[in-house]
């Protein structure tokens, strides 16, 4: 796995886990951005996207001026803006991991 890299998580890891917080994975078919490695060998750090910007701009403007450090708002190819949920970050084992995503960053 690559970091900074966009992966498909297996259903199967929600299943798994079963956690009600943790968000849909639309039948394997929402990307997760690895952020990053736990101490724990073995461990990586997802953050969910979501393609619902205007719900998480909404949360955002709410902060009135205060920095946010729980949604970022990321422009990901030519025509599709994502929100980044790190406020949602999950820790996951490799097994999990479908696929790697791709996508085309916009200059």
């Amino acid at each position: 796995m690559k970091k900074s890299g966009f992966y498909i998580i297996k259903d199967k890891f929600f299943l798994d886990m079963a956690d009600p917080y943790l968000k849909k994975n639309k039948c394997e078919n929402r990307p997760h951005y690895y952020c990053f490695d736990d101490k724990i060998e073995g461990i990586f750090w997802m953050i969910p996207l979501s393609s619902n910007v205007e719900k998480y701009n909404k949360i955002i403007n709410k902060r009135r001026g205060k920095t946010c450090d729980i949604i970022h708002i990321v422009k990901l190819d030519d025509n599709k803006i994502s929100a980044l949920l790190i406020q949602d970050m999950f820790p996951i084992k490799e097994e999990y991991i479908e696929r790697e995503y791709t996508i085309k960053f916009a200059r």
